[in-house]
């Protein structure tokens, strides 16, 4: 089992960073990010998300807790990645009023790469996801 932790201080509030975390449904702060859709609400909803050339990666959202600001997710279907039974778990820790981090840990097994090669890849993955996660929330408009 691959086991990849990368996190993220950022400065806006925790509450800026959980409120478009939780919306398990909407990725549309990731650029070039296929059509996103959704069955169901809350703990137990999908979300497919379409993959150029590739079928949709299909996940179901695990858990989600607003009063530790954290959720968990499984692929279940399409995952694009070359490791399998890939398991996701995101918090956000408020540092002060004004400033948080953003953890997310992945879990996974390597399917057609070394354990080395596919700890390397989740961890560039999602360390580029926080960073695009953080540049989204410094250009939008406080809420």
């Amino acid at each position: 089992m691959i086991s990849v932790q990368v996190k993220k201080n950022c400065s806006f509030p925790a509450a800026r960073a959980w409120e478009l975390l939780s919306d398990f449904g909407n990725l549309s702060w990731a650029p070039g990010m296929g059509d996103v859709s959704v069955e169901g609400q809350g703990v137990g909803m999908i979300r497919k998300i379409a993959l150029k050339d590739l079928p949709p990666a299909v996940e179901l959202l695990d858990s989600l807790d607003p009063a530790t600001m954290s959720f968990s997710y499984s692929v279940i279907e399409g995952n694009p990645m070359p490791v399998s039974d890939l398991r996701g778990e995101v918090r956000v820790h408020a540092l002060t009023s004004d400033s948080c981090e953003i953890e997310w840990r992945a879990f996974a097994s390597s399917a057609s790469i070394s354990d080395e090669d596919a700890h390397a890849l989740l961890s560039r993955f999602y360390g580029g996801t926080l960073k695009v996660i953080e540049a989204y929330l410094s250009s939008s408009a406080p809420r």
